[in-house]
């Protein structure tokens, strides 16, 4: 009976250690967290424009994929900065860019028509983005003004 008793409590007092080992470990591997790793967008490198009166045309091609890219591009951002040419900001100040549209992508020359007014300068760029809504780089500037 004392030998029974004994057995018991041992199995007991394993049991619980074991309980209490696989509790306080945990699982996975320790560290911080590691944000998801993607390929952005290629960044459009032939933005063009063309002025017609007080209308913008702009113009660009979608870039290809690297391989091992991400899933494909899903569309582009157009964004627009308009500043009055009599107030002209500091060289040196940010600027801040307002997005203006956005298209969805297509193959092949992509376009898109903006109005604008006499004594404001205006500087457009497009920035593609993906299926998973990741941006990619910032194309070049364009600088458009109309006196």
């Amino acid at each position: 009976m004392q030998n029974e008793l004994m057995f018991r409590l041992t199995a007991y007092f394993i049991s619980i250690l074991i309980t209490l080992l696989l509790l306080l470990s945990g699982c996975g591997i320790k560290g911080l967290p590691v944000p998801p790793v993607y390929a952005k967008p290629p960044a459009v490198s032939d933005l063009h424009y063309q002025v017609a009166g007080e209308k913008l045309n702009l113009t660009w091609s979608i870039p290809p994929m690297q391989p091992g890219g991400n899933p494909g591009i899903a569309g582009v951002k157009v964004f627009r900065l308009k500043e009055s040419l009599k107030n002209v900001p500091c060289q040196d100040c940010p600027r801040t860019f307002m997005l203006m549209s956005k298209i969805p992508a297509r193959s092949g020359t992509m376009q898109f028509q903006d109005s604008m007014e006499k004594g404001f300068g205006y500087y457009y760029k497009i920035v593609l983005y993906d299926t998973g809504n990741h941006d990619g780089e910032d194309s070049n500037i364009v600088y458009v003004r109309i006196k």
